[in-house]
């Protein structure tokens, strides 16, 4: 099997894992799963991600396996980050825009 073939589907496999680790939460934690349009948001986003991400990796490691488990830790680490922005912004959005205005 192609090495390239193995580093794009660890990278996308990665970032959807990490994507959509909280839906999973919330369904192994027997939640009610609402679908919201930012699934489909954060999916193109995966996608964006992946596109991005790929032509930069250079895989480094011998062995199929080996270059599958750091191309995916690296998709993963990549949407964490992700994650963590838009959560960031988002925080200090809503806590601008639900301020009250000063008089």
């Amino acid at each position: 099997m192609d090495t390239q073939i193995v580093v794009f589907a660890a990278i996308f496999l990665g970032v959807l894992g990490r994507a959509f680790l909280p839906y999973f939460r919330k369904a192994l934690a027997g939640e009610k799963l609402v679908f919201q349009l930012r699934y489909i948001a954060i999916a193109i986003a995966s996608f964006a991600t992946v596109w991005t991400a790929f032509p930069t990796y250079q895989p480094v490691l011998n062995g199929l396996l080996l270059t599958f488990t750091a191309a995916f830790t690296f998709g993963f680490g990549l949407q964490a980050v992700y994650t963590e922005f838009y959560s960031w912004f988002d925080t200090a959005y809503t806590k601008v825009s639900t301020s009250p205005t000063p008089q």
